[in-house]
């Protein structure tokens, strides 16, 4: 009798002290409230183990009786009361988490961002690509303050990626409302423009008609800054070629580059505003080389293909 009731004594302690972990958390608390709980739920096994050893030789055995009879009583009801709890937000839990087709109207969450610039003046600081290859499921998070962790954010909406039988990589599951800036998978090609840059969070553009913007944390996708960006595409496009000239150095005042008629300028190098490109023909063979300045003002000045 004296062994089952430290062992009921110490799992009760176990409980009562996840029980009060469970009520001091914050709402909104991540994975970290998990670890909060135990280590209030170790803190019980402590005091009930210590107890229990103290109180069993001091106890009449007809007393230590009734109190294990009612520690029994205690843990079986916590613990049923426990399953009863679980099982009830399961099927809430289930149907949150099972991929939804898309729905009207398209609406995002009232916590996103719509910015009032269009996608022509608002150029961002890049790309970012999901690790899609590795990771199954991007959330979208509504970040109030982006100093505080991932871990005391909840996600609210996602992109759910598949893989098909020859390795092909698709989404199953993206909101009514992503329209991002390239979206190519049956090259698996997905970049989202980076809008804001930070130690934990990105700010990304979702839709780029409407401009609406979404947090990721920074370690679902591989961030690609314009000059790094540009070094992966195939050919850019002289948006003014009448005033934005090709030149044969990276300054404003050098001397234009005189050129015959090309077919696509490849990037090669990125000098802070300047972008050094090979003339190539339609055979992709290079006929010279020059310089084009490719932002300025917060503007792109050049267009990109990512492809030939």
């Amino acid at each position: 009798m004296k062994m089952i009731f430290v062992i009921f004594s110490t799992f009760f302690g176990f409980l009562l002290g996840a029980l009060i972990g469970g009520l001091t958390l914050p709402e909104q608390t991540g994975l970290e409230g998990g670890a909060v709980v135990l280590v209030y739920g170790i803190i019980g096994v402590i005091i009930g183990l210590t107890l229990s050893l103290i109180f069993m030789n001091k106890l009449k055995p007809a007393l230590l009786k009734k109190l294990t009879i009612i520690l029994v009583f205690i843990n079986i009801i916590y613990i049923f009361w426990i399953i009863v709890r679980v099982q009830s937000n399961f099927p809430e839990q289930e149907q949150q988490n099972k991929p939804q087709k898309k729905t009207d109207p398209v609406t995002a969450p009232a916590a996103f961002f719509y910015r009032q610039d269009n996608e022509q003046t608002v150029m961002g600081l890049g790309m970012a690509e999901p690790d899609f290859f590795n990771k199954k499921v991007l959330y979208f998070y509504s970040v109030t303050n982006p100093e505080k962790s991932v871990l005391e954010y909840l996600p609210v909406d996602s992109l759910v990626f598949s893989q098909a039988d020859h390795h092909q990589y698709d989404i199953s599951y993206a909101p009514p409302w992503f329209y991002p800036v390239h979206l190519k998978m049956d090259y698996e090609i997905l970049y989202l423009k980076v809008i804001t840059f930070g130690r934990d969070w990105i700010e990304v553009e979702v839709n780029r008609q409407t401009g609406l913007t979404t947090w990721v944390s920074t370690t679902d996708v591989e961030v690609l800054f314009w000059p790094e960006f540009l070094l992966t595409v195939f050919s850019v496009e002289n948006l003014d070629p009448e005033n934005n000239l090709l030149r044969e150095k990276p300054l404003l005042h050098a001397s234009p580059f005189l050129t015959t008629e090309f077919s696509f300028l490849s990037p090669v190098m990125v000098k802070e505003s300047w972008l050094k490109v090979n003339l190539l023909d339609d055979n992709f063979n290079k006929i010279g080389e020059a310089w084009l300045r490719w932002h300025a003002d917060g503007n792109l000045l050049i267009s990109y293909s990512l492809l030939s």
